[in-house]
């Protein structure tokens, strides 16, 4: 199996990472909270945040509609469809450029970037779907679409092309979640109609099972600029537990005391770790989890049910109900 710590030679910058997460990383004791709003409907959640504090993810509309959603600098920005009635922005890089997917004007589902305002469709592997999940630095996507034989294939969209990506021996279909800015590294799950999903990584050509926690089935969603990996997988007890994997080693990160499950979604460059529990969200810090609701003012009004993304700064997004309302938040540190 290939090591992270071999992939990390590939970068001159991943040693300075390195050391910074074995600097003393301090879970803050309080955090501001920010209802993002919607678009006029009652719904919303985010999915991802990038470094300057933008946010992405999904708003209804007034008249019901499902949008795509960018927040930036208190406002919030309708990105628009392929010609359909739905989309949704999932993933934001530092320059801004936004993926998700959107229905087509003939209702099919089809990865999309959004970029100097523009919605370009990435199109398909030769089948109806596709999604894009993550963007990288330097805009290379990752997700999945359909071939011609309806299988779903974890691919990349690079300078133009689609790459079929591939699946391990004995699998059919995959999915990518995530790619790093500095080696290119993409990360997600393969599974096959007669077993369970597999998390897995793919590099340079190379594809690596990561294993489980002692179960049989396990799922990667986010790979920070170290290569350290984030998802979940049972464990021999057949409960979801959310995993940090790193240097071919696959911690569990177990639950909030008292509870059962936890699945992790997205890791900074830190290596603080955002996900969802029994107990609500999650942030685990230098080996601590905590509940996020502890983390906000009393009597804020919010009960938070997920976080899905962490940037540099430890501002994290995700959905949760506010007075009653199911809407997206950001979550700001207080030192």
């Amino acid at each position: 199996m290939m090591s992270a710590a071999a992939i990390g030679t590939a970068s001159a910058g991943v040693a300075l990472i390195i050391q910074r997460i074995h600097q003393s990383t301090r879970t803050a004791s309080k955090y501001a909270i920010t209802d993002l709003g919607t678009l006029g409907g009652n719904y919303s959640i985010a999915w991802g945040i990038n470094d300057a504090g933008q946010v992405v993810g999904y708003s209804e509309t007034s008249s019901g509609a499902g949008r795509g959603c960018l927040w930036s600098q208190g406002n919030i920005i309708d990105l628009g469809t392929l010609g359909g009635k739905y989309s949704e922005a999932r993933a934001i890089n530092s320059g801004g450029q936004i993926v998700g997917c959107s229905l087509t004007a003939r209702g099919q589902k089809h990865a999309c970037l959004w970029s100097r305002g523009q919605i370009i469709d990435l199109g398909t592997l030769g089948g109806d779907d596709s999604e894009a999940r993550d963007i990288n630095d330097l805009g290379q996507v990752v997700g999945y679409s359909q071939n011609s034989r309806g299988q779903r294939r974890a691919c990349l969209w690079s300078q133009g092309d689609i790459k079929d990506l591939g699946t391990p021996l004995g699998s059919h279909s995959s999915e990518a979640w995530s790619i790093n800015n500095n080696q290119g590294i993409v990360v997600g799950y393969a599974y096959s109609s007669s077993g369970p999903d597999r998390a897995c990584l793919w590099f340079q050509g190379r594809i690596t099972d990561l294993g489980t926690l002692g179960g049989d089935r396990g799922e990667a969603r986010d790979i920070n600029d170290v290569g350290q990996i984030v998802g979940y997988s049972y464990s021999k007890s057949r409960q979801g537990r959310g995993f940090l994997w790193f240097n071919d080693k696959m911690l569990d990160l177990r639950a909030i005391r008292g509870g059962k499950y936890s699945h992790a979604w997205g890791i900074n460059n830190s290596g603080q770790v955002v996900g969802n529990c029994d107990r609500g969200g999650f942030l685990w810090s230098n080996g601590t989890m905590s509940c996020l609701n502890r983390l906000l003012p009393k009597n804020s009004g919010w009960q938070i049910s997920e976080a899905w993304d962490i940037n540099s700064s430890g501002q994290i997004v995700g959905g949760g109900t506010f007075n009653g309302q199911a809407h997206a938040f950001l979550m700001t540190p207080v030192p």
